[in-house]
């Protein structure tokens, strides 16, 4: 059983780990989360979702790519192809397509 005391545990091979190697064990070996941007399109969502395998991608109110420091970041939101899809059967945006693709994100998240 996991314990979640945060002093020491002793890893499969036997040595000891402290709680901040934790998180980092368990990310060994994986890709890393593509962010998406809140002014990202319903299009590029979808895409983005079905091409990194997850179930949900994180909704940033900046451009991760970008190498610009801005400490007001902030995660705004996550999406999932079932919140794409659902938005795609509005009715209005089964009457336009291809504007419902082009919206941006964030006509789907929380307000």
């Amino acid at each position: 059983m996991f314990d979640p005391d945060p002093v020491e545990y002793v890893g499969l091979a036997g040595w000891s780990q402290s709680s901040d190697q934790r998180v980092s064990d368990l990310c060994l070996g994986k890709p890393a989360l593509q962010p998406l941007t809140a002014v990202s399109s319903i299009s590029n969502a979808g895409l983005a979702i079905r091409s990194s395998g997850e179930t949900h991608l994180s909704v940033w109110s900046c451009d991760h790519r970008t190498s610009s420091n801005n400490n007001t970041a902030c995660c705004v939101g996550k999406v999932s192809m079932v919140d794409v899809i659902c938005y795609l059967r509005w009715e209005e945006n089964l009457r336009f397509p291809s504007k419902a693709l082009k919206a941006p994100l964030t006509e789907i998240l929380p307000k």
